[in-house]
């Protein structure tokens, strides 16, 4: 590469503009317009205000409201803490303690042998009872193949792994030791290995009423919820990597378990306390005026519904905040979320190239005759799987920067890539405008000098980006396009339905707004939303509501441009950085459509918000600026 000529050619035609643009007149101009801004803007209202670090504690230890909470958990928490003194010498509990918390240093062979007493007596059913299915058999097969496999291991799970090249690599990648020092085997003694065959002998016999295949579930289940219980962490790092799979009502039952466990870690532990952040007030208060939007609707019992899973998945961003505490909690978590966000783009690349039933449905086929398929991958919609993508590439971004290892940045560089490349089978304009400019802040705020490249490669892109691509861009604004129109005539009845109900809304859900909406339309368009988050706000919650969403959106910014404005780069910087990037281009996107229109977007939005405010904290911390937010 260093002898091509045309790279050469290249290089020293940039190295001539360069010259000339520094020497030049217009680069004076620029300095002093430039220098003029910043002396004018430093004594400003607004810099002075997203510079402060928010002083939470002085506010809130201060209120009247949270002296008379206080109290009360205070009270409840002593009568707990009395409590697990009992439980803490019960053998039960001191069992199942110990199992959870040496899981991984446990022989497979107990667990072999647990597999193996389940089909001795299972397989003793199904002869007696002659109930042989093809579907038995194979589960049989295969538990007892597992079976037998872990009794011929006598290692751990964890010193299995640890020799593996690939767990090795994986560990490396999540920043966890793996060294033999770590690996500490535990021993079973006799009466464990006595009551775990015979308790493997009674589930096997309960296969009589329920199905082995739902035994071995029930099992799993069971445990991965006590994990849970164990340490909310564990559901943290599952709600991060499964939310792209998991359905709705499963990921409400997963932080509702979650949430519990940190209560009971909050009320049996003296020494957990709960971590403030600015931005608790605001999300507590949006919470409240959803929750009366809810009581005071047109349609109460079904915005009851949807304001339980609303607040549920809200609660998530207290959940994170107390979850995330050092540097490396935040690399492990954002990598295992990057993880399910790459097999997501692959899964619809891989729509795209082979097709799939629904992938017409959202094109308008006399306009963009040429587009044959727009992805949606484990979402339903393609504008959704665009939001997705949209929070997440800016994240990776920040990987390629400020990753600890060269391999890392190589690796998510590749990520982006892959994600990118989905975004663009997404054919969704709005997610579009949304990552370019959520693009540019990163680079605005990490480094300016990339923004050159960045406008070089949108002044080249007609050169090498398809037609069908070329076209929808050029289609941004073009009512003759039924999605625009559409959009266009939603907006105008909206806005005119708001002249009556801008104050107090109409209630959360669709059935509310088609309720209402009918009597105002435009065109005789029935929609399920405005398609814009702003006045969706303000037609479901009125204007209060809105007002405290803004509310959030302001002390947000507020955390991040206070953080970011220390001088040395870092990763927790660069992915401060990438995160409100990501959360700005999202909101980029509401201009043009319901961002919360998908339960599991609403989640993770408020999950980066979350993480973002752990990510401050911990780079204020490094910083020296504890005090900032504790």
């Amino acid at each position: 590469m260093n002898n091509s000529f045309i790279l050469n050619f290249f290089i020293k035609i940039y190295n001539l503009f360069a010259v000339a643009y520094n020497h030049s007149f217009l680069k004076k101009i620029c300095d002093y317009i430039k220098n003029f801004l910043v002396k004018s803007s430093k004594n400003s209202f607004i810099v002075k205000f997203f510079t402060t670090k928010p002083d939470v504690n002085g506010r809130l230890q201060t209120s009247y409201f949270n002296t008379i909470i206080s109290k009360l958990v205070n009270s409840i928490k002593n009568i707990t803490l009395k409590s697990k003194k009992h439980l803490d010498n019960s053998v039960i509990l001191s069992s199942i303690k110990f199992f959870y918390k040496n899981v991984l240093n446990i022989p497979l062979f107990t667990i072999g042998v647990f597999l193996t007493a389940i089909c001795t007596s299972n397989g003793v059913l199904l002869i007696l009872t002659n109930n042989i299915s093809e579907l038995s058999s194979l589960f049989f097969i295969v538990t007892l193949c597992t079976g037998i496999l872990f009794i011929l291991l006598f290692r751990s799970a964890f010193a299995l792994a640890s020799s593996s090249f690939i767990f090795k690599i994986v560990f490396s990648y999540l920043g966890i030791d793996c060294s033999t020092n770590n690996i500490k085997q535990c021993k079973i003694s006799k009466k464990t290995f006595i009551f775990i065959v015979l308790a493997g002998l009674i589930l096997g016999f309960t296969t009589f009423y329920i199905s082995l295949p739902f035994v071995l579930i029930g099992i799993i289940g069971i445990i991965l919820i006590g994990g849970i219980i164990y340490n909310y962490k564990i559901g943290v790092y599952l709600i991060f990597a499964l939310l792209p799979f998991m359905p709705t009502m499963a990921l409400v039952g997963l932080i509702c378990i979650s949430l519990l466990s940190l209560i009971l870690k909050y009320l049996t532990d003296k020494d957990f306390c709960f971590k403030r952040t600015s931005l608790d007030l605001p999300i507590i208060a949006f919470e409240f005026i959803l929750t009366f939007s809810a009581i005071t609707s047109y349609t109460p019992v079904r915005s009851l519904q949807i304001v339980l899973v609303y607040n549920v998945f809200i609660m998530s961003y207290f959940l994170i905040t107390n979850t995330i505490t050092s540097t490396k909690q935040i690399y492990s978590l954002l990598s295992v979320t990057l993880f399910s966000a790459l097999i997501v783009g692959l899964y619809g690349i891989y729509q795209y190239i082979f097709g799939f039933e629904e992938g017409l449905t959202w094109i308008d086929s006399e306009m963009f005759s040429d587009i044959e398929t727009r992805v949606v991958s484990t979402f339903e919609n393609p504008n959704v799987l665009g939001e997705y993508l949209l929070l997440m590439i800016p994240i990776a971004f920040a990987f390629i920067w400020k990753a600890p290892k060269i391999s890392n940045r190589f690796l998510h560089l590749i990520l982006v890539g892959v994600l990118t490349v989905c975004m663009i089978f997404t054919y969704s304009r709005g997610n579009w405008i949304g990552l370019i400019i959520a693009v540019i802040l990163f680079f605005a705020f990490y480094d300016r000098k990339f923004l050159w490249y960045g406008i070089i490669v949108l002044l080249l892109s007609p050169l090498f980006l398809p037609e069908n691509i070329i076209n929808r861009i050029m289609s941004i604004g073009n009512t003759a396009d039924t999605s625009t129109s559409y959009r266009l005539n939603i907006w105008l009845g909206t806005l005119k339905m708001l002249n009556d109900y801008w104050i107090t809304g109409i209630g959360l859900g669709e059935e509310a707004f088609r309720m209402i909406y009918g009597r105002y339309a435009y065109a005789s368009i029935n929609a399920p939303h405005p398609h814009n988050l702003y006045l969706l706000l303000i037609t479901e919650n009125g204007i209060l509501g809105l007002v405290i969403f803004l509310w959030i959106i302001i002390a947000f910014y507020k955390n991040t441009i206070s953080a970011v404005s220390y001088k040395e780069k870092s990763f927790e910087k660069s992915l401060i950085i990438g995160l409100s990037s990501a959360i700005a281009g999202f909101l980029i996107q509401g201009l043009f459509d319901n961002v919360f229109y998908n339960y599991r977007i609403v989640l993770l939005f408020f999950m980066i918000v979350g993480l973002t405010s752990a990510t401050v904290k911990c780079y204020a911390k490094n910083q020296g600026e504890q005090k900032c937010i504790k």
